[in-house]
């Protein structure tokens, strides 16, 4: 990718006491993006016995993301007194190539409750989760 970025900073260095800054220094940084979608189904079955309730619970939750970023660039403008507001010619930056990343994410679990005249209860759950990541 060739000179297409999203913003930048300005960073004056090795700074003199005079307000002479050795290195003006444009950064600047590369489009980024960033995007997920997200989901979740649950299943809940009540069971009533007397004075005993239970609940089995099933659910599964995924969610897919994709990113594509990357590193940004140094422009050495040369010296320049802080506060002037000089203007300089735009520079070219020659980013590296972006790095594109995918990830889905898959949770499945089961959960059961349980509960007695109101005062006693018991929860149990167990979850598996599935990450996978693929970087482009």
């Amino acid at each position: 990718m060739h000179d297409v970025f999203s913003g930048y900073s300005d960073l004056y260095d090795e700074t003199q006491s005079n307000g002479l800054a050795l290195h003006h220094n444009l950064i600047g940084y590369p489009q980024q993006r960033s995007s997920s979608t997200s989901g979740e189904v649950r299943l809940v079955q009540h069971l009533n016995f007397g004075s005993q309730q239970q609940d089995v619970i099933f659910s599964i939750r995924g969610r897919d993301v994709n990113s594509i970023y990357g590193e940004s660039e140094v422009y050495d403008a040369g010296p320049a007194l802080i506060g002037q507001g000089v203007q300089i010619p735009r520079p070219h930056f020659n980013y590296p190539p972006l790095t594109q990343d995918h990830n889905c994410l898959l949770f499945a679990g089961v959960a059961y409750r349980s509960q007695w005249w109101d005062r006693l209860g018991l929860s149990l759950g167990l979850q598996k989760v599935d990450y996978r990541g693929v970087n482009q």
